[in-house]
């Protein structure tokens, strides 16, 4: 409510709520959005299936593959807005069925109700419309709870379009004490026609015309409850099996102007008041009611009376008196804290009208000082003090106190708590009494929360806190007391399941609270700010513009919370349906043995697909040659690649100014003899010399082969040192007792090596030649102390020259490695990088190396990749290389050792999950700190349609919220875009900003910055359109990390051809920059898997960009040299020059219409102009566009963006 009470903080109330609820919708935005795409991605096999040629031609047969269900063909209709339904709806039930209350039922103010002759009845009131289907869904519920005897639905409301239903209402299961609160069944119950025919229905005459349906509906529930009670034998256990609830929006309320509440029920509190004590006085209920913060809210408060005959029955012989309320045992357990003892003792005395209680004080231990403490407080106040010995366990605490205590009802309550509201006690003490309520707890807020104790009401819960629980002494020793086995709040945790085991309801008293002091406190009293009751009014707060403001941000959030709650109950659904359709087909018999010709089918859509990229006969041909090349140009980097018998030579005689020792550390295990000999023979044959081959055997048995190999090479090259040095032998073996797995067989090789510098070797790979000889170049001319080369994998019986899958890598790149272990092979590095610790940790056994290479480039001054292929990765059956599910465990190992790097750099509340292009190519979501302000800057001149499809899709589809909208005029014409200006600045988050100059796109960006109130600035196109719900977090949730610079996000085509997925510098024809895996397919997964994870750049887009405010000021902004070309990509080389890193995210998506409202620069003055800002960037970045882009091979052509290798013909 939106009352102000003097002395409550509701500014910090409404603050930390509406933190809350932000959070909560950042994640279900992400949620949303993640389903939205896996949907996407079934729909797409699903159509690859329905419009094959195969599909077609067994038509006649599909039943065979899965029977069609209706959960999956509403997945279908995601366009109608109606929600799945349980079974193929009738066509004849194709529109959404007008509610005719006739149909169901006789209104006539409620006082009687007709019965059609039917099993199930449809009651309901108000001018909403049911769910398409509803008839069905409702008559299957039944069928299928047949001990269901009434159910009622979830609900949302709309304005115009029930298929555009807002405000979901997503209810409990049957709560007995919410229902008596306000009606929380809704406008809609489903009856079975015998449990309404024994209500004896006398109506209300008290109505008006507004309010009647309304009560008299509400009146009808509670007739229903106590019917359905009676058949349970008044057992509340077995409610929940009677009174159902069908987990579905069946209902959709219309919202009109003049609806809501507070004029609908105006002057119907003393009616709805009525209703409730006709049903506490039916149910022999003795209780009075208070207002609650609505006319339909009432809190209810229980009599704790004792009768006077049981007062006299309990009196017993001796006369002695007893109280005429229940008494309560209070026991609190405490320890060392007098003060805070104290302070909950004095305010309990003080601020509590309640009377009738005692209390118990449990001592767990404290200190001889403390404990005199403790006997003056007990002198002072009287109560009960037990001593026990120091024990953590606070159930068993608790159980002493209850042994002790004399009352009928126990509380539970701890020593850190203060009272504020005289009527706690007694409110607690008649809702505990109730026969259905088991434990009873109330509202607990920390220091410097204050709350409005009248704005909630009673709900059910499952779990009651341990620091305030009141329980009846018959359901405490019912329910077997506390398990004296741990600390209380989790023996309490037992304890209330336990009660709900029995049959019981646990209660929250939501107009009860109590303030709660930390432990961090140092319990020293403090100043009351609480005086007198919370019921009396007081004069109104003074920062009134701080509380509205919070209060309606909170309203938003929780109003934004409901709409995305119901989006991911839809695409949940949606998902699972159209999951479930892929899964039948896919896992029928026929399908399965349907698979050669499928595939045959298969590979004609796909070529013909592939021509069809390349737009036309010209461009198959180009795609032809490329593929020539790329086969030329793998024949460079095989053997061919081996230096010949002088360059071998000339670096084996090459003297370097380090003299670093490499220990090849080799784990073995059952190596079959050809790839043993193989990989040795790889590592004698370096051109660079000081080497140790360190061989750690673990194989069993039957493998003696192994050790007799690997002892002939060590006298081999023993033979080959004596004529050459004083070295004795290069190669060490040692056999382990027993095979410790990859992480203890390596960790075993460590234990034997000498080096300087480690590297890693898989005991069936092979070494390029001078590969330790390019390793040393490295770390002599550019002190590296970690590297790692490109890779390539072959068949596992061929030779090298026989390769698979190229990986030709970047520089060093951290976003890159976090989410996909690019290194892999092969590692070199300086043993002191280790420090001490394990190589490797056996918990990450499967990624054990990605673990490792996370440590330890994290740690290094200079990790150097050199750019050739000098790794042989061998693909056999059983390897890695050949299928990651031959190790299957190395998924979730690696996202372990994800996890273990992010929380060693100081991330917490990150999530990792797999991507479609491996299980272990991951995309990471980080924690967005606080709620920072993000400055959309859109320039704009003319171009209505453009802008409005911007400005669109930015307000109707971004979760975030606290942005603002800056459009910068420049020197339009147009009189319709005047009248938009004047219609968009209506919202309150956009504004107009003028910019007379002639256009130069960097200095009104940079005009528009300094206007900018957020700490976040967002360049966007005004031909660009939102596609991904969380677009802002997912590029936030980067640009907040202190070594991000820029970060740019996945931009397509109307086609959905990719128009930017990051900027390689160099790459084009002006040799400038130019887009990677342009105008390729948006479902492609890139090279490497590299359009499915979050990665380094060298410069992003700036048709969306975001960076941090004060780093965009601290780097000039825009150059505005660049007046229209190649701005952002000079930014983002200044940041890279700075020492941050660029990011492009391929989670953030947007539609680009580039260039359509200022044409393209492919001819005439703006290709001149073009060409101007292209030599202006030459010059000024000579020196970084000869060293190449970092993110970008070198063996990559710069002609063609989607990553084609460059052949050297010569």
């Amino acid at each position: 409510m939106s009352r102000l009470k003097n002395g409550y903080d509701w500014a910090a109330y409404y603050a930390a709520a509406y933190e809350k609820e932000r959070k909560h919708n950042t994640m279900l935005a992400g949620q949303v959005a993640d389903l939205e795409r896996k949907q996407e991605d079934y729909r797409d096999n699903l159509e690859r299936i329905y419009t094959s040629p195969f599909w077609k031609a067994i038509a006649p047969v599909h039943g065979l593959f899965y029977k069609e269900s209706a959960v999956a063909e509403s997945a279908d209709s995601s366009e109608s807005g109606c929600k799945d339904t349980l079974e193929e709806e009738d066509n004849t039930c194709c529109e959404n069925e007008k509610i005719n209350l006739d149909s169901f039922i006789v209104v006539e103010g409620w006082r009687e109700i007709e019965i059609p002759d039917s099993d199930i009845l449809l009651l309901t009131y108000g001018s909403g419309v049911l769910e398409q289907g509803i008839f069905e869904i409702i008559k299957l519920y039944f069928n299928k709870h047949t001990s269901c005897m009434a159910a009622y639905v979830d609900e949302d409301f709309y304005e115009e379009n029930p298929a555009c239903g807002k405000n979901p209402w997503y209810k409990s299961d049957y709560e007995p004490d919410t229902l008596l609160a306000y009606n929380c069944w809704g406008h809609l119950v489903a009856v079975r026609r015998d449990l309404i025919s024994e209500i004896a229905y006398g109506g209300l005459s008290q109505c008006s015309e507004k309010t009647e349906l309304a009560v008299g509906f509400y009146d009808l529930c509670l007739r229903l409850e106590e019917a359905a009670l009676k058949r349970c034998g008044m057992d509340y256990g077995k409610m929940r099996q009677v009174v159902c609830r069908v987990d579905s929006i069946l209902y959709h309320g219309k919202i009109t102007a003049g609806s809501g509440e507070e004029e609908t029920f105006t002057g119907a509190g003393p009616v709805f008041c009525a209703v409730r004590e006709d049903a506490l006085r039916r149910r022999g209920i003795r209780a009075d009611l208070q207002y609650g913060p609505d006319p339909d809210l009432y809190h209810i408060v229980y009599d704790t009376s004792v009768s006077g005959r049981e007062r006299c029955a309990r009196a017993g012989s001796d006369g002695r008196a007893i109280a005429p309320h229940r008494v309560v045992s209070v026991i609190m357990r405490t320890k060392d804290a007098p003060d805070s003892l104290e302070r909950c003792l004095k305010s309990f005395k003080k601020r509590t009208a309640y009377r009738y209680y005692e209390w118990i004080v449990v001592d767990n231990g404290s200190s001889e000082e403390n404990r005199r403490k403790m006997e003056k407080l007990q002198r002072e106040y009287g109560f009960i003090c037990l001593y026990e010995q120091e024990s953590g366990d606070g159930a068993a605490q608790y159980g002493l106190g209850a042994d002790h205590a004399k009352g009928d009802l126990l509380l539970f309550l701890s020593h850190d708590m203060e009272i504020i509201e005289k009527s706690w006690l007694g409110h607690m003490a008649g809702q505990a009494l109730q026969s259905h309520v088991g434990a009873v707890g109330a509202d607990l807020w920390m220091v410097g929360t204050k709350k409005n104790l009248r704005s909630e009401v009673v709900r059910d819960v499952s779990v009651v806190s341990e620091a305030c629980l009141m329980v009846s002494r018959e359901k405490y020793e019912k329910a077997g007391g506390f398990c004296a086995n741990g600390e209380a709040v989790c023996s309490i945790e037992d304890f209330c399941r336990r009660l709900e085991t029995a049959g019981y309801y646990n209660v929250i008293r939501n107009d009860v609270a109590l303030r709660q002091h930390t432990a961090s406190e140092d319990g020293t009293e403090t100043e009351e700010f609480y005086t007198g009751s919370l019921q009396q009014e007081q004069s109104r707060m003074t920062e009134e513009e701080t509380l509205r403001f919070y209060r309606d941000a909170y309203r938003r959030e929780k109003k934004k919370g409901q709409v995305l709650s119901g989006k991911l109950d839809d695409a949940q659904k949606k998902s699972d349906a159209l999951g479930l359709r892929l899964g039948q087909i896919k896992g029928s018999i026929l399908w399965r043995m349907s698979k050669p010709l499928r595939t045959l089918v298969h590979w004609v859509r796909r070529t013909k697909e592939r021509v069809g990229y390349c737009g036309s006969v010209k461009g198959v041909l180009r795609k032809v040659n490329a593929k020539m090349i790329e086969k030329k140009a793998r024949a460079q980097h095989g053997t061919a690649s081996f230096p010949d018998a002088e360059e071998a030579a000339r670096q084996r005689a090459t003297r370097f100014d380090k003299a670093i020792k490499f220990s090849i550390l080799v784990p073995l295990y059952n190596t079959p003899e050809k790839y043993l000999r193989q990989a040795i023979e790889s590592v004698t044959a370096q051109t660079y010399e000081n080497w140790e081959l360190c061989l750690a055997d673990g194989s069993d048995e039957e493998h003696g082969d192994v050790e007799r190999i690997c002892r002939e090479y060590m006298e081999l090259d023993k033979k080959y040192l004596r004529s050459s040095s004083n070295l004795y032998c290069r190669i060490v073996y040692k056999k382990l007792p027993k095979n410790e797995g990859i992480s203890g067989n390596t960790n075993a090789c460590l234990s034997m090596a000498s080096g300087d510098y480690i590297a890693l070797f898989d005991h069936d790979d092979v070494l390029h030649p001078s590969v330790l000889y390019e390793y040393m170049k490295a770390i002599c001319e550019k002190g590296a102390d970690y590297i790692y080369c490109d890779e390539t994998t072959f068949k596992g019986n061929k030779t090298i020259d026989h390769m698979l899958t190229l990986h030709f890598k970047p520089d060093y790149a951290p976003d890159n490695l976090r989410a996909n272990n690019y290194i892999c092979h092969f590692s070199a590095f300086s043993k002191k990088l280790l420090d001490g610790t394990p190589l490797f940790r056996s918990e990450f056994d499967g990624s054990q190396d990605h673990d490792m290479i996370l440590r330890l480039t994290s740690r290094a001054r200079c990790v150097v990749h050199v750019p050739k292929l000098l790794y042989y990765w061998r693909s056999h059956e059983g390897s890695v290389a050949s299928d990651i599910n031959a190790k299957s465990y190395a998924i979730e190992a690696a996202k372990g050792a994800v996890a273990s790097h992010l929380k060693a750099q100081g991330f917490r509340n990150f999530e990792i999950t797999s991507t479609k292009a491996f299980e272990t190519i991951f995309r990471i979501k980080y924690e967005i700190q606080g709620n920072p302000k993000v400055s959309i800057v859109i320039p704009n001149k003319d171009h209505l349609e453009d802008l409005k499809r911007c400005i669109t899709s930015i307000v109707e589809k971004t979760t975030y919220d606290n942005y603002e909208i800056l459009v910068v005029e420049n020197n339009s014409t147009s009189g319709e875009i005047v009248e938009y200006y004047k219609k968009i600045q209506e919202n309150p988050a956009i504004k107009v900003l003028t910019y007379k100059g002639e256009f130069n796109y960097s200095r009104i960006n940079n005009r528009a910055v300094a206007r900018a109130s957020g700490e976040y600035i967002l360049l966007l196109n005004n031909d660009t359109q939102v596609i991904t719900l969380d677009w802002i977090e997912e590029l936030l949730m980067y640009a907040q990390r202190d070594d991000v610079g820029a970060v740019g996000a996945k931009l397509y085509y109307e086609d959905r051809t990719i128009q930017h997925a990051g900027v390689v510098l160099g790459l084009g024809a002006h040799r400038t920059a130019g887009h990677s895996h342009y105008g390729i397919s948006y479902n492609n997964l890139g090279y490497m898997g590299r359009l499915c994870y979050a990665q380094n750049v060298m410069a992003v887009t700036g048709a969306c960009l975001m960076m941090r405010k004060a780093l965009f000021k601290q780097l000039g902004g825009l150059d505005e040299n660049f007046a229209v070309s190649l701005n952002d990509v000079d930014l983002c080389v200044r940041a890279w020059k700075a020492g941050y890193v660029n990011v492009f995210t391929p989670f953030a998506e947007l539609y680009h219409y580039e260039s359509v409202s200022r044409g393209l620069d492919d001819a005439g003055e703006k290709a001149e102009r073009y060409n101007r800002e292209s030599e202006v960037f030459r010059e000024k970045w000579k020196e970084v566009l000869a060293q190449g882009d970092p993110y970008y091979n070198p063996n990559f052509s710069l002609d063609r963006s989607d990553f084609v290798l460059k052949y050297n013909q010569t």
